[in-house]
């Protein structure tokens, strides 16, 4: 088995096998140049799914509508390779007619082993498209892989990736160390820096940090990437914290929020007023299954 660039082994142990969901044409290549950095650096291999949707007693037109989204597939990933020219992804293009978006993601993932999806996401709007949201809904409910959700920046439009600078905002567990996969991965195809944040809470037991501050830099320690830093700070309200530092980055990666009760729930109450005013690419880690 192939071991990962960057020294991890779990979430993703063997080698990484991506399922990129494409459902909107207006964020495909963020989501595909992001795409294409996890799987240069991982060594990874996987599928670009083009999904076409049709009611269950509409079969007109079906090849002509196939047809068509695999000719979008292709350009799309052409502006990725024009973009960052010697990035060889290894993705292939998989096509899959189904009634519902959600399941025929999931069979997929079965169908080709996926262990890691990277999908878009709306962000924290309250407008969200239908069909996005229902899919989310679902795979975040109970995830069938690890998953990587994708909001661009207000920078970024409808283009790839430029990404010079990423912060990662980590606790700790599953969650964090897949978003620390995720931005060492940018930085080492795009030769970036990428600055770890760990924020204290600043009423916590002297034992509680000290705890904190050995399961951060051992979670670290598993990176090999020579432009990976940590910054570590005190602070009563952690989104603030996180706002004012993700100034002047580019993508800012967090691990979802994980509570059994509500496995929907993607970030914190607390958290959301701050993310809200984000403007870089924001991606968020959920790690299959596990708390973090």
């Amino acid at each position: 088995m192939a071991e990962s660039r960057s020294g991890v082994g779990d979430p993703i142990e063997a080698r990484m096998q991506l399922l990129v969901p494409i459902l909107r044409a207006q964020t495909a290549t963020a989501v595909l140049s992001m795409a294409d950095a996890l799987s240069a650096s991982n060594a990874g291999q996987g599928h670009v799914l083009g999904v076409v949707e049709v009611p269950r007693a509409d079969t007109d037109n079906l090849g002509a509508q196939v047809a068509q989204r695999r000719h979008d597939l292709l350009r799309w990933i052409a502006a990725i390779d024009a973009h960052k020219p010697g990035v060889h992804s290894g993705l292939a293009i998989q096509m899959r007619v189904c009634h519902n978006v959600s399941l025929g993601i999931r069979e997929a993932v079965y169908e080709n082993g996926s262990n890691l999806i990277l999908i878009e996401w709306p962000g924290l709007s309250s407008r969200r498209p239908r069909l996005l949201s229902a899919v989310l809904d679902d795979l975040t409910s109970e995830p069938p892989a690890d998953l990587l959700l994708v909001r661009p920046g207000t920078r970024t439009g409808s283009g790839p990736l430029a990404v010079q600078r990423v912060l990662v905002p980590v606790r700790g567990g599953p969650n964090a160390k897949l978003a620390l996969l995720a931005g060492v991965a940018l930085g080492e195809v795009h030769q970036a820096e990428v600055t770890a944040l760990h924020i204290y809470g600043s009423e916590h037991h002297p034992k509680r940090r000290a705890a904190e501050v050995d399961l951060v830099h051992n979670l670290l320690s598993q990176f090999r990437y020579p432009r990976l830093d940590l910054v570590e700070k005190d602070a009563q309200n952690v989104g603030e914290v996180i706002r004012d530092e993700s100034e002047g980055y580019d993508v800012i990666v967090l691990g979802a929020y994980a509570e059994a009760t509500q496995p929907q729930v993607l970030v914190q109450s607390l958290l959301t007023p701050s993310l809200r005013q984000l403007e870089g690419t924001v991606i968020l880690a959920k790690s299959a299954g596990r708390l973090t």
